[in-house]
């Protein structure tokens, strides 16, 4: 069975026409171009995700960052800082 890939209202998802005299599965270009967005979005928020907390775990077992709370603003752009250099080196 061939597959008609056809244009269709991406509001509505109402399928076009597809090439004349073609028969078969009928798919919807839009339908299939948001799937591919939202697989490539998920597996990027995924690799992402990773990337955080690896370097958060990186950054709390090279420094004391998390060991102690902020109390004073010069604490907090100390503890910046030491984030910075950490994720930059």
């Amino acid at each position: 069975m061939a597959i008609v890939y056809t244009q269709c209202d991406s509001r509505s998802h109402t399928p076009g026409t597809g090439p004349a005299g073609q028969r078969g599965e009928t798919i919807c270009v839009a339908d299939e171009a948001s799937a591919a967005s939202r697989q490539k979005t998920d597996d990027t928020r995924q690799v992402l995700g990773c990337q955080v907390r690896a370097a958060a775990h990186d950054v709390g077992a090279k420094t004391d960052l998390y060991d102690q709370p902020r109390t004073s603003i010069e604490e907090a752009l100390r503890a910046a800082a030491t984030f910075k250099r950490c994720v930059e080196d």
